[in-house]
């Protein structure tokens, strides 16, 4: 799943996200 900008609710709570920052 590719990560999109801005994440999706479900992917600000994801660590994908967290990592990316």
């Amino acid at each position: 799943m590719p990560l999109t900008y801005p994440p999706h609710p479900k992917e600000e709570a994801s660590p994908f996200r967290a990592e990316r920052i």
